[in-house]
């Protein structure tokens, strides 16, 4: 790296240092009631990783995860070590991490508005600074969550600093690097993977000759173009292998894999290794029922694989080299055998109604939540308080939601073709505006 380049990255860098330490202290002073009171408001949870991060620190035997949970790891409780050694063991010391992931949280959010729509980034810089109740308790609470939504605007902001920087090695490393370590910290991270996933792939200039190419009907009539019953057996088994061996490779990655329809459970993925032996079994059976067609596999794999120039193969292999780094934590705590069964992994839930219900209950309390404005509501219509303030603080909350939906409404009007396009899974130009619109949408799907 040339002296003037890295004397621009030590300057870029110190200056987002700076930025995040004064809204670090300007949310500490906010939140400093709360602050001096850490021991009241320090949670079951917390309290909990809060211990077992001390015994880590006193010399005890390290380990990836918390006793009781495998869909989270222990980043954000490692990280109040060094305020531990500051301030001393306390709630308080505890309780200050969260305020920097949200002081980190503001400013990447603004980073990330600023890449979106020059117009509107100092306006979320100015609500974030000033937080409603359920921010507020995000920035006092040293949850996973708190650290999660830090790592996915770095996320978004890598994968956007990718696509604008000509396609540099070190960025490229770097995003997938805190891509593998979000999945580590939380499983809930898998919202911005396939955000990402989606926006990656259906921009992709061979995307669209690929998709001509893939229908449910091709499918069928591969299968059905069979000279015999036999043969067609063999590519549904495979098909089968095939779908298991993709849920299980989920499962070890995302913490578990299920399959409902209606609430019904289907398909379910629990125990990593008893599924990954499962799948060893299948294909074992394969290869002493009939090892025809695999040449036909091998063929193509190599001839996708000759389709990738050598330059896209540097690009893959120091992506693969960050992804792996940054989850190898999970890697090794399942090769330890301390992680073989799922948490709180992922169920997919084929039912329209509770995507319905996740809908209403997206746009009826959680933004109303996050925005501040839900408890006013509810005191002014439901409890019925008709003081002079609870009416003017019900009209400004209810301006804002307006203000809100309207503007979805006239974005989502905007990008209408694009996201229709999403919708069916076509070929789309690279707009980074429409992670305004998605990260809900993936929201909302994974609740």
């Amino acid at each position: 790296m040339k002296p003037e380049r890295l004397l621009k990255c030590i300057q870029v860098c110190t200056g987002h240092l700076l930025a995040i330490s004064l809204l670090f202290f300007v949310t500490a002073f906010l939140h400093f009631p709360l602050l001096l009171n850490s021991s009241l408001i320090l949670q079951f949870d917390e309290a909990i990783q809060a211990s077992e991060i001390i015994r880590l620190m006193k010399g005890e035997a390290f380990f990836f995860y918390f006793d009781y949970a495998r869909y989270h790891g222990i980043l954000h409780g490692v990280l109040a070590i060094p305020f531990f050694w500051l301030l001393g063991i306390s709630a308080t010391a505890y309780k200050l991490t969260p305020v920097l992931f949200y002081a980190a949280y503001i400013w990447t959010t603004y980073l990330l508005a600023k890449a979106i729509n020059k117009k509107v980034a100092l306006i979320t810089l100015i609500l974030l600074i000033i937080p409603s109740l359920t921010m507020s308790s995000m920035a006092t609470h040293n949850w996973q969550n708190s650290l999660i939504i830090v790592l996915g605007n770095l996320i978004l902001l890598l994968y956007f600093k990718v696509n604008t920087s000509g396609k540099s090695t070190l960025w490229i490393f770097t995003f997938f690097f805190f891509l593998g370590l979000s999945i580590y910290e939380y499983s809930y991270a898998i919202i911005y993977f396939a955000l990402i996933a989606i926006m990656f792939i259906l921009s992709h200039p061979f995307w669209g000759d690929i998709r001509s190419k893939i229908s449910f009907k091709k499918i069928v009539q591969h299968i059905r173009g069979s000279e015999n019953k036999f043969e067609t057996c063999l590519k549904i088994f495979d098909c089968i292998i095939l779908l298991i061996f993709v849920a299980t490779l989920f499962a070890y990655v995302w913490g578990g894999f299920a399959l409902d329809i209606f609430k019904v459970t289907i398909f379910q993925i629990h125990k990593f290794n008893k599924a990954a032996f499962e799948v060893f079994v299948l294909i074992l059976l394969r290869l002493i029922i009939s090892r025809k067609f695999l040449l036909d596999y091998q063929a193509w794999c190599l001839k996708f694989i000759k389709k990738v120039k050598p330059e896209q193969r540097k690009f893959i292999g120091y992506g693969l080299t960050g992804f792996f780094i940054g989850i190898s934590p999970r890697i090794i705590s399942i090769l330890q055998g301390n992680t073989s069964k799922g948490g709180k992994g992922f169920d997919m839930n084929i039912d329209p109604f509770v995507l319905l219900d996740h809908l209403w209950l997206f746009i009826s309390v959680r933004i109303p939540e996050i925005l501040g404005v839900r408890e006013p509501l509810l005191k002014f219509f439901i409890e019925g308080d008709d003081s002079f303030f609870a009416l003017l603080n019900s009209i400004v909350a209810s301006s804002l939601l307006a203000i809100i939906f309207i503007s979805l409404y006239n974005f989502s009007k905007w990008k209408w073709d694009s996201l229709k396009k999403i919708l069916f899974l076509k070929k789309i130009d690279q707009d980074f505006q429409l992670v305004v619109i998605l990260l809900p949408v993936f929201v909302i799907l994974a609740n």
